[in-house]
């Protein structure tokens, strides 16, 4: 569900940028139906490592939702 939560982008908007100190910034917002003004954003050391962080938020907020 995570997967599918990361890819539809009705219910989720997500971006990771580099930064000038080589680091990389991640943020993610939820957008379906059921908007709390929940997001989550960090700060991370790859790309990769972002995309990880952003799929753990979205299983974060489905779980508080109860839907995982």
């Amino acid at each position: 569900m995570v997967e599918e939560w990361y890819r539809n982008k009705k219910r989720t908007y997500h971006k990771c940028w580099e930064i000038a100190s080589g680091d990389w910034c991640w943020a993610l917002f939820f957008t379906d139906d059921a908007i709390t003004g929940n997001y989550h954003t960090g700060i991370e050391s790859s790309a990769v490592k972002c995309e990880e962080q952003i799929k753990w938020g979205i299983a974060t907020e489905l779980k508080r939702r109860e839907l995982l």
